[in-house]
Formats: C-alpha cells, structure tokens, sequence
C-alpha cells in the first residue's frame, strides 16, 4: 500500500472513486506473488472534472522544462528553484546520495550523502562551470574533518569564501573537530598559501631565485644576503614571488651604499647612491625595450626625456638636475640651490655677516610682530583688530646660508660663533629638513665636571673639553646613584666598572627570552628578538648601589641582570602572555618561523633611594 499511500495523498482533492479503482488495478500482486508494477504518476489518465484554477495549479507544479542535464525523474522544488532527486526512509528523510540541479540551465549545483537515518555524511557544492565552490564531511550531524571553499573564474552564484577577504584569496581550508574549526589555510589561485590579508606566506622559490633565499611576508618578496655581527653586508639581492630580480643592495657593515632597481627583463629601471645622509645621485630610466616604468616622474618633465638624474650634496641637498632623450642630448641641466624639500629657492649672500644681518634683522621684527598678534589674546589693551592673519616668517630663503655657515663653524671648532652670528630660530627651517637632518639627543650623563656621554639618535658620544668623540663600541651606559659604578653597553655584553675608567668589576649577558615561564607557555615561540642588542632597543640602564646588578629598560620589557640570571619585570606574565597569543592568533596558531616582539614605547624604570621600589612604565602595544 506504499505506493497507493503516496499516490492517494498526491491526487486526494481531485481523484474521484472510479480512478481509485483503477489505480488499484495497477498495483495488484500479478502470477499470485508479492510483486508490484512501478507507477509513475504522468502515466496514469485522471479522468476528472478540473476547474480551471485547479488545472493552471497541476500544471504549475511541474516546473519549468527540464533542460538535457536533468534525469527525467527529478522532481521540481519550486522554493529553490531547483530540480531534486534522491530517496527518503519511512520518516520522510534523506537517505543515500541526493542531487540537485539550478534553474533554468540545470547545472549541477549540490551532491550529498546521507546515511539511512537522514544525518548528512558528506557533500559537495558546484558552480555553473562545474568546478567546486565548497565541500566537506560531517560526523554525528556536524562538521568533522576537511572542509573546502573556493572562488570560480567565471561568474558564479555560489558564494563560499567570505565577502571580506582578499581577492588574492581564491580557496580556503578549514579542519573541524566535533563542528568547531580547529584551523584555516588559504591559498591563491596557484595554490601558494596565503595570511589573512591575502599575502603569500611560504611561496616555493621560482625562476631565477636561489633555492636558500628567505621569503619577506611583510614586503612580499626574496630576499638573500650576507651579515657581519648581525649587519646587513655586501650584496643583498631581493626577487618577485615568480622570481623576477626586483632590486640589488650594497652595503658596507649595515650602512646602505647603493640600490639598483630592475625592470622584469633584468634591465636597470634606476639607480640610487647613497651618502650618510641620504642619496646623492639617482639616475631614473623611463622605460625598457620590453616593459614601461610606472614611477618615472611625468607631469612638468618634457615627455622627450628618457632619463633622469639628480645629484645631490652630502647633507642631502640636490645640486644638480639633468634629463636626456634617446640620443644622449641634454634635455634640461641645471644647478641646483633650493631647501631640501626643495620648495624654496634659496638666496646666495656675499658674505656670512651679511647673511647674518638680514638673518638677525628680519628675525627680530618677526618676533616683535608675533608678540604683537599674540597680545589679542592675553591683552586687554591689544590694538590688533580682528581677524589679522598670523605673522609669517619670511626667512625660508635662507636655510641654506645658515646651515652652511653652522657646520663650517662646528668644523673649525667655534661653534659659539654661530650662535653670536644667527640668532637661534625654528620657522625659517624647513619640517622636512628638521625631521631628517636633525638629531635627538636622546640621553645624557655627566661623568665628571669636564666630561659628557650622550646619545644623538643612536650613536654614543663623550664629550671632554669641548671635543666631541665618537664612541663605536658602546651603545648605551648608566651609572649608580653616586656615580661610584658605571655600566658600559656593548654589542654583546654588559661592563660594571668601578668609576668610568676603573678596573671591570663584572660582566653581564643581555637576556635570552622573556623568561623560562613565558616559554614554557610558548616553546615554539623565535627568540630573534633577543638575537642583537639592536632588536632590544635599549632605552636605559642603571646600576644598583652594590655594583653588581643592573636594570634594564628596553623595548622588549624591563630586566634585572646579575652574574647568574635576568628576570623580566615589565610586562608582568599576563600580559606578556596576552600578546603572544593575540599574535598567535594572527599567524593561525603556528609560531615556528614568525618574529614576535612587544616593541614597547615610551618605557622607562628607575631605582628608589633604598632601592626597595622599582617604579616602572611603558606602552605595550
């Protein structure tokens, strides 16, 4: 009675009792065994008054024609647009190997397999091009195992990888354990694995890149090269991910020496020549035989110029100008004086006490007229009316003249001379020229009354009698409270002596790690950071009274140093802990091979009187 079940309950509004008999007739048992005829329902004649409503709902119900693709069989959803075919236990479930097929071209678009009480063993998604747009196996009703998304290159209705990832992200693989992912990978369209902003991660060396070079995820590319007591030396060579050479660099103990840039045909795109204070020669190709260069300058430069070069003087100023054609013809070639922002033209004087007199005369009247304009604001009496603009400095001219006539001063040993000839002054010079040729004097202690070390930007100096040295081998000092002891900072060790010049009383290592409890927690966490002083970026040191102990203050936490061990203060464990793991997070769990570092800012520590309290600080990331 199955099938009549089925039937009756399909036709039961409109079947009358004489087709009930006849279907019946089309199921009785034959030659007296328990067999029956298959009964297609389009076969049986219904012989019965429709009204016309009831006629256009049948014929609805069909679907629309089934293209080639779709078995005849399949029958029509229309809630989803799509043809179905698969087999239901005695529940109405699922069971065994359904399919799908999307109208109106009838791709298609999903085959599932479900086990005989209706849970879902494993399934597959299509786009129109029959390619995969998702896949994956379940196990006691949930995700378990392998799950796969991917992108079409064609255009698709199917939308499995999320709408906030990557274009460079084509297909992605998740693990699930019991329903909750365990792991992501992603990958582009050539399978290389990709992070979560869609940058390659561990790419396989191609065309002409060496099999040892280390791939760069933050810049995208290969890189291989020589150090020195951790400087970059000699040649470092750097490669696109398909292994096109991308630029070769010269360096001389870490110091940047040249750079050459290359076209994908291995044809120099432009040159660049450095001094310690920047380029001083930079030749510009427009373009190759094969490829064109999409930052040559364009704009104001006449389109006749093939190349460009630019050289410049040793703080940095460009001197000199030149653009050729295709026959080696100057286009343009000129000298140079401007600021270095090269946004003012600079004015050339006769004489330093002539440029010091306009200096100083113009300096004092901007000043006056500033007083001036400021009054309005703290001034009852102010007669400025409202709304007059700002006073402005109109010594952005002489930039030039100044700093030339400063450093021929600083040379020649009198650089008091330069204060008397130019009154000190903030406007006339530049942002940019402050931001890249000037120093911080980041620290400073006096040893004596005649003696100084301090630290412009990076480098250690003394200063004795006026005479300033450089100090190569330190790179940072302290001292006691009474001065007694000292500690020496070097590239790879800590000295206390017993005043500046005295006998070494004890050596100390840098720390290794943040500690054995923190890499208990994360034994597979790099400790590079910890490789080089350089990447601990020490900002203090200070010596306990008993000359045997430091503190140290760097931007990888604050530290106790003895002869035996060094303890991490600052961060406390929490937190140190609390940003390795955000890190984790962001590299997918697997710490091998990636750098962490908590580059903290603005740190600083120091010992009380009675050395009971440390007072510490710093922003964590």
């Amino acid at each position: 009675m199955g099938v009549f079940s089925s039937l009756f309950k399909k036709a039961k509004d409109v079947i009358t009792e004489e087709v009930i008999d006849r279907v019946v007739d089309k199921i009785e048992p034959k030659n007296g065994k328990n067999e029956t005829t298959k009964v297609e329902p389009e076969t049986i004649e219904v012989e019965s008054e429709l009204s016309e409503k009831q006629k256009k709902k049948k014929k609805k119900k069909k679907g629309p024609e089934k293209p080639e693709a779709v078995p005849a069989e399949a029958v029509w959803v229309k809630a989803d647009k799509e043809w179905e075919l698969g087999a239901k236990n005695e529940n109405g479930k699922n069971i065994g190997e359904w399919k799908w097929w999307l109208a109106p071209n009838g791709h298609l678009v999903c085959h599932t397999f479900f086990d005989d009480n209706g849970q879902m063993l494993s399934y597959t998604r299509y786009h129109a091009d029959g390619t995969y747009s998702q896949k994956g196996t379940y196990k006691n009703g949930v995700l378990d195992g392998k799950r796969y998304a991917q992108r079409s290159v064609n255009e698709s209705t199917e939308n499995a990888i999320p709408d906030q990832a990557p274009d460079t992200i084509f297909s992605m693989e998740y693990d699930y354990v019991a329903g909750e992912v365990t792991s992501t990978k992603m990958f582009d369209f050539d399978k290389n694995e990709l992070d979560q902003h869609g940058n390659l991660l561990n790419p396989t060396p191609k065309g002409e890149t060496p099999e040892n070079a280390v791939w760069d995820s933050e810049y995208q590319e290969w890189e291989l090269g020589e150090k020195k007591e951790g400087e970059r030396d000699s040649s470092w060579k750097s490669w696109t991910p398909n292994g096109a050479l991308i630029c070769d660099r010269l360096y001389d103990k870490g110091t940047l020496l040249e750079e050459k840039y290359f076209f994908p045909n291995g044809e120099i795109s432009y040159l660049v020549k450095y001094n310690s204070f920047g380029a001083y020669s930079f030749r510009h190709i427009k373009d190759s035989e094969e490829y064109e260069n999409e930052h040559f300058p364009t704009g104001s430069v006449d389109p006749a110029i093939i190349m460009l070069e630019y050289t410049y003087d040793s703080r940095g100023y460009m001197s000199h100008w030149k653009g050729v054609d295709t026959n080696g013809t100057d286009i343009v070639n000129e000298e140079m004086y401007h600021s270095l922002d090269n946004r003012h033209e600079q004015t050339k004087y006769d004489s330093i006490e002539e440029a010091s007199k306009i200096w100083n005369t113009e300096g004092k009247e901007f000043y006056k007229s500033m007083s001036t304009w400021l009054g309005q604001y703290y001034d009852e009496n102010s007669t400025v009316p409202e709304g007059e603009p700002e006073p402005v400095d109109d010594r952005m001219d002489m930039e030039r003249v100044v700093l030339d006539a400063l450093e021929k001063f600083n040379n020649e040993g009198t650089p008091e001379k330069g204060r008397e000839l130019f009154i000190p002054s903030y406007e006339p010079i530049s942002k940019y020229t402050w931001n890249n040729l000037g120093k911080a004097i980041t620290k400073t202690m006096a040893i004596d009354e005649n003696n100084l070390m301090t630290i412009v930007n990076s480098d250690v100096y003394s200063i004795e009698n006026n005479q300033v040295t450089l100090q190569e081998k330190l790179v940072n000092f302290g001292a006691s409270r009474d001065k007694k002891y000292f500690a020496k900072c070097y590239t790879d060790k800590i000295e206390i002596t017993e005043g500046w010049s005295g006998n070494v009383i004890t050596k100390l290592a840098y720390p290794k790690s943040y500690g054995n409890e923190i890499m208990s927690v994360f034994p597979k966490l790099t400790t590079e950071s910890f490789n080089s002083y350089k990447s601990l970026n020490i900002a203090d040191v200070k010596v306990f009274d008993n000359g045997t102990m430091v503190l140290l203050v760097s931007a990888e936490g604050t530290y106790v140093l003895t002869n035996e061990k060094s303890e991490i203060l600052y961060p406390e464990h929490d937190k140190i802990v609390e940003l390795i793991s955000k890190f984790s997070e962001r590299v997918n769990g697997d710490l091998e091979g990636y750098l962490f570092s908590i580059n903290m800012e603005y740190v600083n520590a120091d010992i009380s009187v009675n050395e009971e309290f440390i007072a510490i600080g710093g922003k964590t990331p």
